[in-house]
């Protein structure tokens, strides 16, 4: 009798203890991924009460980043604790970080949006979130090959097929920040070199840093004042340097030449060039300028020589007559009616407007300038340097260059050199680090010199 009362109580508790293994099992069974791509990646396992169950590091920046401390959060503090140790590890640049979203499963991807806002902002960084709402097969292949997130895959088959200038080994370890920045400019650098706005640049060297007078923490030197600094917000419109207009999100600056004539004709007279004409000799402009002539009265300059007592020989001016030596001439005189003469080359060109022109100077015209009737020649066609088009007659030569994202500022600031600055909040200097070198750019107490080159284009 004992023993079948027993056996139920038996089997309730084997029931008792499958059902507390299924409900364990059944929370902590994954229900929400979540990636995160910063610079950093990094993979969050939620279960269905929203709770971490697992973090993964997806490269090697995320390791500084992950542990085991994130196990059994909720998300709000989940990101709190990710947030500050990105700050702490130089992962944040001027309060702002770029963010690919990818979530898969129980939440979408607006939820996590409003969580990662909430926190971010919490710890002064403003997010700029791209969020990915679908990877496909061919990202996961890609992911899987490079030891990427597929979310960050995702973006980079997406700018390949935008750009097809680059490739995937150009993009692999570029940051979120320089992703966007390239889909947004239609820029990129070769490998080794960062796109910043339109320059790549590259680490060429480090020194240490000198001490020196600098701003306190949270305040921006502005021609030698410190001002408290402010968070930057993005309005999320496009806008482009002051000479250059905003064209379907391309920035593109038109400069404008002169066109060079092509080829002329003549209404009336003959079509010659100055060249020859022999005017190029004595005028400034271009020797095979075409020029519209009627020679029909054209008179060509008379020869003369400058001294009395100098005789013409053979059209040159020549100084004598010398007696001869011995019956003859020296070497290069002429003999002359038994006289001997010496070329002087003082021999003169004058035309009907008094006009004089010298043989030796290469200025004698063919005809004199003023027997020559002139017409302006009538231009046909036009043409332009190298790198410039021919539009409407005019030469034109098109710039183009990414847009940048504008700013604003919150209440009470302004901005200036791109920064939200409140100038009445100002603050004395302190001891700190400076550098010598005006293009550096200080980390902690080292100062970093980049090489600069311009930003390649599609």
């Amino acid at each position: 009798m004992k023993k079948k009362n027993i056996i139920p109580i038996i089997v309730a508790i084997v029931v008792l203890i499958i059902v507390t293994i299924f409900v364990l099992f059944k929370k902590n069974e994954p229900a929400t991924i979540i990636t995160l791509d910063i610079n950093p990646s990094i993979e969050i396992t939620l279960d269905k009460d929203n709770n971490v169950i697992d973090i993964k590091a997806m490269n090697d920046d995320a390791k500084i980043i992950v542990d085991d401390n994130y196990k059994g959060k909720n998300l709000n503090k989940t990101f709190d604790i990710i947030i500050k140790k990105l700050k702490d590890n130089g992962f944040v640049d001027e309060n702002e970080l770029d963010v690919i979203l990818y979530v898969d499963g129980k939440l979408n991807s607006s939820d996590i949006e409003g969580s990662i806002f909430e926190t971010f902002n919490k710890n002064d960084v403003n997010p700029y979130i791209i969020k990915i709402d679908k990877v496909t097969k061919e990202d996961k292949k890609l992911a899987k090959k490079y030891n990427i997130s597929p979310a960050k895959a995702s973006y980079i088959n997406y700018l390949i097929k935008e750009n097809k200038k680059l490739s995937i080994d150009k993009l692999l370890d570029k940051p979120v920040k320089e992703l966007m920045e390239m889909k947004e400019t239609g820029k990129y650098c070769n490998e080794g070199y960062t796109l910043e706005g339109s320059w790549c640049i590259k680490e060429k060297n480090r020194v240490s840093a000198k001490k020196g007078r600098v701003c306190p923490e949270g305040y921006y030197d502005v021609d030698g004042t410190c001002y408290k600094e402010g968070k930057t917000i993005d309005t999320g419109k496009l806008k482009c340097r002051a000479e250059y207009t905003l064209v379907e999100e391309e920035c593109i600056k038109n400069e404008e030449i002169e066109p060079i004539p092509n080829e002329v004709t003549c209404t009336e007279g003959k079509k010659m060039t100055k060249d020859e004409l022999g005017l190029s000799r004595i005028e400034s402009k271009e020797v095979n300028q075409i020029i519209c002539v009627d020679l029909s009265n054209a008179k060509e300059p008379t020869q003369r020589c400058l001294t009395i007592n100098h005789t013409m020989i053979d059209g040159e001016c020549a100084d004598g007559p010398k007696p001869t030596i011995n019956g003859g001439c020296e070497s290069g005189d002429y003999l002359v009616n038994g006289g001997c003469y010496t070329k002087d080359n003082k021999d003169q060109w004058i035309c009907t407007d008094g006009g004089i022109y010298h043989k030796s100077q290469n200025s004698v015209p063919k005809y004199c300038p003023e027997t020559i009737k002139f017409y302006d020649p009538v231009i046909v066609s036009y043409k332009c340097e190298n790198g410039y088009e021919l539009k409407n007659n005019k030469c034109i030569k098109e710039y183009r260059e990414g847009p940048e994202r504008e700013k604003t500022c919150e209440d009470g600031y302004e901005l200036a050199n791109d920064r939200c600055i409140n100038k009445k909040d100002t603050a004395n200097y302190i001891e700190g680090y400076v550098c010598d070198d005006e293009e550096s750019r200080i980390e902690k107490n080292q100062c970093i010199i980049y090489e600069r080159i311009e930003a390649k284009y599609n």
